[in-house]
């Protein structure tokens, strides 16, 4: 069952502020704090496992970033000459409020 349809989505360079655009270090382990306005809630069984997806959007009615540190709308195929490196981290963890 998914919680959000369709899938919620945000940039990384916006977790920290919605309007200021703060990048992301080259080579650098970094803290992402993403908060959501939406609320969703569903009742689950004692033993249920949640699990979430952590992707690459790269989907065809979206902008993909480049990752030249300029706006993302303003980047071409072209810009995207070094490969970006994205490291998962197995101590990496999400935080979930449950409410009871």
């Amino acid at each position: 069952m998914e919680l959000f349809d369709p899938a919620y989505e945000v940039r990384a360079s916006y977790a920290h502020d919605r309007v200021g655009r703060q990048l992301l270090r080259a080579g650098e382990r970094q803290q992402l704090a993403f908060r959501s306005d939406r609320l969703t809630s569903r009742k689950l069984e004692a033993g249920s496992r949640i699990v979430m997806v952590l992707s690459i959007n790269k989907r065809p009615d979206r902008q993909i970033n480049y990752g030249t540190g300029g706006a993302v709308n303003m980047e071409s195929v072209d810009d995207g000459r070094v490969p970006i490196r994205i490291r998962w981290y197995g101590n990496s963890y999400i935080d979930l409020p449950i409410r009871r």
